[in-house]
């Protein structure tokens, strides 16, 4: 429990005085924005009222629900035929193409939301959304998505009224997830469910072709996960807003402080703790995986072990100073060497225990399972996890890896001296040290950026992929 302890901690003290928000605040929730000083969120958290003009975003993708005037094409690449109809589009930049007006479904009587403009979005209201821009309503059918043959196509149509044949198919379901039983804008994290057939809508993680203007692909299916969860990113009332609500929202008004949002039992004043410690996790860990780089110093964890290639971060006009992470040669390869010798005593040592042979005294069995045992599983598991990363990686990921080597060497060495007393000696001892001191002070220009001829720098390059040298 004490890693666990000192790990969770300064990240309570990082929440605590780290409080304003910053640039890094747009990659996280709403919810999580809105409980930083000085955010933009909370004068933004409104409910959401029948007849608004909303702008949805998805909160896997962080894209607009969008639609335009052009339509699908009637044969795709793969034969596939589509229903020709309005394209519904994902879009990551500010446009009027994402402007939606969130309508009630059609009943008797009617909710008259232009007679009173302030009807509250509930969860469990079934909706219609009509794109502002071409005057289509927002539907999915039993046709096949264009890039998911499991998935439904996500169109828009006209719909006017409930004698139009398709006016079943634009009825969606708000289905709020987080943030209270009343729609609000910024911080109510909801799925729309098709009622007709049960899909929810989400966005998909393909981009569509040439004709789809390269935005991300809309579809329906029946899965709920974060790619089906959707934020109000903005609403406007119909009519708009009023002087007075606009005076509470900017808090002009002295009496009444900024007019939030109608409380619930689930409503709380910001997130606990850990709820913002996963949500950062979360977030940090998707935008690590994206992270794609054409460094040429972008190396894979099969070439760290051997010091295939450094990194180069700094070098002046001169080309006489350099800083370049490169490891001691003579350190890492005894450690590199240690680990399979290390693998063949742990797998000799079993053999013999299972013929109830003697191979290592009692002492010597202990120091190779409990010790170096324990380094070469935290060896293994510091590296073997970066050959299941898609992200970009270089040579400075294998560092933790590499002490945890040189700690299984240390263990290695300490074996083979209860064995062979040789390696007990001062003088082999101090050979070793020494040849580990005079290889770091050989190469520490590299480290310290101190000023040499090029005729140093050559003698350094012992790998010609050592890129320090012209």
């Amino acid at each position: 429990m004490l890693p666990i302890v000192v790990f969770i901690i300064p990240y309570w003290v990082h929440f605590e005085l780290a409080n304003q928000s910053g640039e890094g605040a747009k990659f996280m929730s709403s919810e999580f924005q809105a409980s930083l000083k000085g955010n933009n969120v909370t004068a933004s958290i409104h409910n959401v009222y029948y007849g608004s003009v909303i702008k949805i975003k998805n909160e896997a993708r962080k894209s607009f629900l969008h639609s335009h005037k052009h339509t699908y094409p009637l044969k795709y690449h793969d034969g596939k035929v589509s229903s020709q109809g309005q394209q519904v589009t994902g879009y990551h930049h500010p446009d009027n193409h994402n402007d939606w007006r969130i309508l009630p479904e059609i009943t008797d009587p009617p909710i008259d939301y232009i007679a009173n403009p302030r009807i509250p979005i509930m969860d469990g209201d079934t909706v219609r959304l009509l794109h502002v821009a071409t005057g289509k309503y927002l539907l999915t059918h039993d046709v096949a998505s264009p890039l998911t043959m499991t998935n439904q196509e996500v169109t828009a149509w006209k719909a006017d009224n409930e004698t139009s044949e398709r006016y079943p198919e634009t009825l969606w379901q708000i289905q709020i997830k987080k943030g209270g039983k009343v729609l609000q804008s910024k911080t109510s994290v909801f799925m729309l469910n098709h009622i007709e057939t049960d899909c929810n809508l989400l966005t998909s993680s393909e981009f569509l072709p040439e004709w789809g203007y390269r935005q991300l692909e809309i579809n329906a299916a029946r899965v709920s996960d974060k790619q089906t969860l959707w934020t109000i990113d903005s609403a406007i009332p119909q009519g708009g807003w009023t002087k007075e609500e606009l005076d509470e929202r900017d808090g002009k008004k002295p009496v009444k402080k900024v007019k939030k949002v109608n409380k619930t039992e689930d409503d709380k004043p910001q997130p606990p703790f850990f709820q913002k410690f996963t949500e950062l996790f979360k977030v940090a860990l998707e935008k690590n995986a994206a992270l794609v780089d054409n460094s040429p110093y972008n190396a894979p964890p099969s070439k760290w072990p051997l010091m295939v290639r450094g990194i180069s971060f700094w070098h002046n006009k001169t080309d006489r100073e350099k800083v370049f992470l490169l490891g001691n040669p003579f350190a890492w390869y005894i450690s590199l060497l240690s680990i399979p010798i290390f693998i063949g005593l742990l797998l000799a040592d079993l053999y013999a225990y299972r013929r109830k042979k003697q191979f290592l005294t009692p002492k010597q069995r202990d120091f190779l399972w409990t010790r170096g045992g324990f380094f070469l599983l935290a060896y293994l598991l510091h590296y073997l996890p970066f050959f299941f990363m898609g992200r970009a990686l270089y040579f400075h990921h294998y560092l933790p890896s590499y002490l945890f080597s040189a700690l299984v060497f240390t263990s290695l060495y300490q074996i083979l001296a209860m064995r062979y007393k040789i390696l007990k000696n001062d003088v082999v001892i101090g050979v070793v040290c020494g040849l580990i001191m005079l290889t770091f002070f050989h190469f520490s220009g590299l480290c310290y950026g101190q000023n040499h001829p090029k005729s140093y720098w050559r003698s350094l390059q012992w790998m010609s992929t050592w890129h320090f040298t012209d």
